[in-house]
């Protein structure tokens, strides 16, 4: 309610809209209806809206230029006037992920006016193009667009450009590489692994690789992102990530610098034998337990017929080794040593410890 000269107005307005599908097409209907009552009396006035979607189907047997292409209709109509107020026409044509063309009419059926437009549009890695052609009244305009944005990332010392806006945002460099010194830095020379490897939790990130480093845009500032190292992707399988999960907290308007340095996994080897009668017998089948100290690692091999054993792709770190306790108590024997423990040396070439050996009696 609201006083207007003295006189108390009331206004009532509510709409009502429903969407149905039939055979492909998309309906909307929608109702707009506004009351106005005074001592003056009761003005009624409402807009019907009905529009209709269909997306031409992607069917291999239709015609490229055809199949996929959005098209929507609207039509309004107005109480107040009794009449029809637009009617409007909308062509979308996704050609691929960069090019798009699109085509708009309009026209406005009480002023018999008309609008029509057409356009392309180019998205670019460094900046989006549109270039449209626009027609109000018969008077045509011709619009050309550039958007994008400008980025100094000053861990690498390189001027980047983008197509989308990068201001208040957030974004990370990232270099996975192979150490070769075991610094955990990356040296000039050293290799470099795809950035693909590396994912960001539950986030829609925009990643751009270039000359070996990928980087990662549209983050929002001040938030804790987690990240994934997706060893899979690694062509060399014999590489490992020191870190396979870690978080960052983001800064606004800066590249942040991630550095995950690979080292080649290690290889163990050793065996097993028995002590009967006083010589030493291989022990074949037995079970070998590998546990890391300060990680989840854990994997179980068993020995050859000669009682020896070995392991591949044993990550850096340090390892308790240690013979299966049930087969122990099924050969009533004992294991001597209980436990051998080792480590695996961080380095490009890979680590290799022997003599891991272990003797039941």
């Amino acid at each position: 309610m609201c006083p207007r000269d003295g006189v108390h107005l009331y206004i009532l307005n509510y709409s009502i809209d429903m969407t149905q599908f039939i055979k492909g097409f998309r309906f909307q209907y929608g109702l707009r209806e506004r009351h106005s009552f005074s001592s003056n009396g009761h003005v009624n006035a409402s807009d019907l809206k009905v529009g209709a979607v269909y997306i031409i189907p992607r069917n291999p047997t239709m015609h490229p230029l055809v199949r996929g292409t959005y098209l929507r209709t609207d039509l309004a109509y107005s109480t107040r006037v009794g009449s029809f107020e637009e009617w409007r026409f909308q062509y979308i044509k996704q050609f691929s992920a960069r090019f798009k063309a699109q085509g708009l009419a309009s026209f406005d059926l009480l002023r018999d006016s008309k609008y029509f437009e057409v356009g392309i549009s180019w998205d670019l890695d460094a900046f989006r193009t549109t270039t449209s052609v626009r027609t109000i009244r018969s008077t045509p305009s011709f619009i050309q667009t550039a958007r994008g944005s400008m980025g100094w990332d000053r861990n690498t010392n390189s001027l980047l450009f983008d197509n989308r806006q990068q201001v208040g945002r957030a974004g990370v460099t990232v270099r996975m590489f192979v150490d070769d010194d075991n610094s955990g830095i990356f040296d000039e020379g050293e290799e470099l692994l795809p950035g693909n490897a590396l994912t960001i939790e539950r986030s829609s990130s925009r990643q751009v690789t270039q000359n070996g480093i990928t980087r990662m845009t549209q983050l929002q500032p001040y938030r804790r992102y987690n990240f994934r190292v997706n060893e899979a992707r690694v062509d060399n399988p014999m590489l490992v990530a020191s870190h396979k999960k870690f978080s960052i907290i983001t800064d606004p308007n800066q590249y942040k610098q991630l550095d995950v340095p690979f080292y080649t996994t290690g290889v163990i080897d050793g065996r097993v034998d028995k002590r009967k009668d006083g010589e030493l017998v291989p022990l074949s089948g037995l079970r070998i337990h590998i546990r890391a100290i300060d990680g989840n690692f854990e994997k179980t091999v068993r020995t050859f017929g000669d009682g020896s054993f070995y392991s591949m792709e044993v990550p850096p770190g340090r390892y308790e080794l240690s013979v299966d306790d049930a087969q122990l108590v099924f050969l009533r024997a004992v294991s001597i040593p209980a436990v051998q423990s080792f480590s695996i040396q961080p380095s490009a070439e890979g680590d290799y410890v022997e003599g891991l050996d272990f003797i039941l009696e």
